[in-house]
Parts: structure tokens; C-alpha cells; sequence
């Protein structure tokens, strides 16, 4: 369970699809997987259970897809800095 104030490490798409291609080319188990590049999220079973959820993706849809919203949510996070350096006004 997730503690108040913890902070979650975020990996971008290019590390998940890299991790799983490392492990599928080199036949690691998910355990190995998760020691070799020293994952974490602490639910249990969850390091397992997320490299489990990466290779699910990106079997199913690809490194396109993931990097499609990713680079959707730069684009907003952008224009809402954009906006606020820049404020039009309407008076």
C-alpha cells in the first residue's frame, strides 16, 4: 500500500521497451529482469507484476502507442507553460 507523501519512480517508454527487449533476447525470467536493471515499486509482487504489465503492452500495441501519449501529454504540459508566460488578455 502506498504511503501518503511517497514518491512513485516513473520510466519512460524507451527504458520499458528496452528492459523487455533485453529480457526476451536474452531469455532472462522476470526475476532477473527486475534485479538486473534494480526496479522497484513496492507492492508486493508488484516489480513482477509491472514487468509482467510492460511486455503485455508492448506485445499488444507496440513502443508507438506508449510514446503516442507520452509525447500528447508533453505537448499539453507545453502549452499550459506557454500559456502562463503569455496570459492574453480579454478586458
Amino acid at each position: 500500500m502506498a504511503k501518503k507523501g511517497q514518491i512513485f519512480k516513473k520510466y519512460s517508454p524507451e527504458f520499458k521497451f528496452n528492459v523487455i527487449l533485453d529480457m526476451r533476447t536474452n531469455g532472462l525470467s522476470y526475476h532477473e529482469t527486475v534485479r538486473k536493471y534494480e526496479l522497484r515499486d513496492d507492492r508486493i509482487g508488484g516489480t513482477r507484476q509491472m514487468v509482467q504489465r510492460w511486455e503485455r503492452i508492448y506485445l499488444e500495441e507496440g513502443i508507438e502507442k506508449e510514446s503516442e501519449y507520452t509525447m500528447l501529454f508533453d505537448q499539453k504540459v507545453q502549452t499550459f507553460f506557454e500559456e502562463l508566460e503569455d496570459p492574453t488578455e480579454d478586458i
